[in-house]
């Protein structure tokens, strides 16, 4: 049995029941609330897609196989930050003060991450004939790729740190989501670390994702797929505890009229005032 086999099989051995609950607490906290949770249930279904088809390519090899297979082994990274970027949107849309990301800010770090995937989808594509042009000019996408993901990651990190920072103003309900964001930061780093050598070392070194080698299969066990499993793990685990009920945000507080919302506004001014007393 082939080395990169067996690592297939251990995906799909993660993958197939996580899929089961990243689809729980998608549905939990809502597609449109809460897109953090959906970038897990797509990582999810692009891990199992591309176990099957890299089995499949290792007995019955061509084109097709192997390019969804490594169109699929591409996108990880962006789901992960993606994933990322949506509970420090949650976070902060519901905190008391001193937030520092909105849905406008949101939507500009959303879209360089979906020229991203974008761009290692037509790489991925490309990188699995053996004509020299194309596999050049996927490394290219795949630099230009991981870029692009690199600076949303910086930006993404830094509003995770900032929200820690700032935990007090964070809802007592949401406090796990902050502590769980902060612990994924070093094991994400450790994944866009291994993307990065693996778009710009030699296409002989252990990291690029055409060796089929034993040592660069452990070598992408350990630096690219512990890494999505811990976090992906640590998510769905929070995204199980945590209340599917997301809180008012600042704007339904000031503006809402409807279902309630002036009982509701006036319990969360109360809340802020007896929270800034408590403090002083």
């Amino acid at each position: 049995m082939y080395s990169r086999e067996v690592l297939y099989i251990i995906e799909l051995v993660y993958w197939v029941p996580a899929s089961v609950v990243s689809c729980y607490v998608t549905f939990k906290h809502g597609f449109s609330r809460q897109m953090g949770w959906f970038n897990l249930t797509m990582l999810s279904l692009f891990r199992i897609i591309g176990a099957v088809t890299g089995l499949i390519a290792i007995s019955h090899p061509s084109e097709g196989v192997i390019e969804t297979s490594f169109i699929c082994a591409s996108v990880g990274l962006m789901a992960l930050i993606g994933a990322l970027s949506g509970i420090m949107l949650r976070v902060n849309m519901n905190m008391y003060e001193n937030s520092i990301i909105t849905p406008e800010r949101a939507k500009s770090l959303h879209l360089p991450t979906v020229a991203a995937m974008i761009l290692s989808i037509v790489a991925g594509s490309e990188i699995g004939n053996d004509r020299p042009s194309d596999v050049a000019q996927a490394l290219l996408f795949f630099k230009i790729s991981i870029a692009l993901v690199t600076a949303v990651y910086i930006v993404v990190a830094f509003v995770t740190v900032y929200t820690a920072r700032k935990r007090c103003f964070v809802l007592q309900s949401e406090q796990l989501l902050v502590k769980i964001a902060v612990v994924s930061i070093p094991f994400i780093s450790v994944r866009l670390i291994y993307s990065w050598l693996a778009s710009w070392l030699p296409m002989n070194s252990l990291f690029f994702m055409m060796n089929q080698g034993a040592t660069a299969t452990v070598v992408r066990a350990i630096m690219a797929l512990c890494p999505e499993f811990i976090v992906a793990s640590m998510f769905l685990w929070a995204g199980v505890m945590v209340d599917e009920k997301s809180a008012p945000t600042r704007a339904a507080i000031r503006a809402g009229l409807k279902d309630g919302a002036i009982e509701v506004a006036t319990a969360k001014i109360v809340e802020i005032i007896a929270h800034k007393h408590g403090r002083v």
